[in-house]
């Protein structure tokens, strides 16, 4: 099985749980516009590649992806949240994601706020579930990660971060736009293959491979994409090409150009696979997944 065909797999299998979570009637009398901005957000394609993630790490020791899938079910909510809200005018003020109208432009500003806030709730309430693992400890373990991953030294942190640099483009040090990275993107990239590890309860010391595997591979990711912003057209990325530079974004582009933002992705490609070694020839799909990282677009 190629790459490709693995990634389709599994996004099959988290796609399925979440049309399983998101089924009317699973909660009482939920507004249904509400509930149709949700599903707008989270089932309108995307590669699930955190679920992705998540699933191979655990699948490493031994896991069946079935027993993974409502964490990763949930780790794609807060992911489509974090979108939904990214999208806003207050934000980065996008009409396109995925190929398709952002929820604030298919219904409008309120409603995108709260199906974001809504998919947020989603995720914990997937995680904190009985039937996404028997064992309460690893539950709240999830929950936690989770929670310090999507908060304000994470994902929400960096979102901020991001904002308060917007019109420094070429002068932000690396050093910031790397924090910004690891915060913003990284933070759920890493969270997707520590969860993994955790749910398969692999061992301390291999959780802590898979913690610095997932920051590698989360300063490469958004560094790729912000190369994918200034190279690709919008068919191909599936939102707003050009957004980065016309908002003078604090990037990896913007700060050293387009051909050594490359050799600074390909150093970190070296560096990520690299960790993954102690795990052998287990690591192949995470191995495969980084490559993919760099070829996405091409």
């Amino acid at each position: 099985m190629d790459f490709s065909l693995r990634l389709q797999e599994n996004s099959k299998l988290v796609s399925d749980r979440l049309k399983t979570h998101l089924m009317p009637g699973q909660h009482f009398g939920p507004p249904r516009t509400l509930s149709d901005a949700m599903s707008h957000a989270v089932m309108s394609g995307g590669k699930r590649f955190r679920p992705f993630l998540m699933i191979e790490s655990a699948r490493m020791f031994g896991k069946n992806p079935g027993r993974v899938a409502d964490a990763a079910a949930a780790l794609e909510c807060m992911h489509s949240y974090s979108l939904v809200h990214d999208d806003l005018p207050a934000m980065d003020d996008d009409d396109l994601r995925r190929g398709r109208p952002t929820v604030h432009k298919e219904y409008d500003e309120a409603t995108a706020i709260l199906a974001g806030d809504a998919l947020q709730s989603l995720a914990f309430e997937i995680l904190a579930h009985p039937a996404c693992h028997s064992d309460p400890a690893i539950r709240a373990q999830l929950v936690l990660e989770l929670s310090v991953a999507a908060g304000w030294a994470g994902m929400a942190g960096g979102q901020m971060m991001d904002l308060e640099e917007e019109g420094n483009a070429g002068k932000t040090r690396l050093a910031i736009i790397q924090r910004i990275n690891a915060m913003k993107t990284g933070a759920l990239i890493e969270y997707a293959c520590v969860a993994g590890g955790i749910i398969a309860e692999a061992k301390p010391e291999e959780i802590d491979t898979l913690r610095s595997f997932g920051q590698l591979l989360g300063l490469m990711y958004q560094a790729a994409d912000d190369i994918l912003d200034t190279t690709a057209d919008t068919k191909i990325i599936g939102k707003t090409a050009g957004k980065d530079e016309a908002s003078k974004k604090a990037t990896v582009v913007a700060r050293m150009g387009v051909e050594k933002a490359r050799a600074y992705v390909a150093d970190l490609e070296a560096e990520a696979i690299k960790t993954l070694a102690p795990f052998g020839d287990r690591a192949e799909w995470l191995v495969e997944a980084t490559r993919f990282v760099v070829t996405r677009g091409n």
